[in-house]
């Protein structure tokens, strides 16, 4: 499913959050999220 693929994506991400800050953080910042869907 797209949510399973999704969190992959945030866990695999290498900063030092906690899986919700991850979330959050994308939610509200649309760099944070382009380098999480990019790379």
């Amino acid at each position: 499913s797209i949510r399973h693929l999704c969190m992959n994506l945030f866990e695999h991400e290498s900063s030092s959050l906690r899986l919700s800050q991850k979330r959050r953080k994308a939610a509200w910042n649309d760099n944070y999220r382009a380098k999480i869907l990019f790379g």
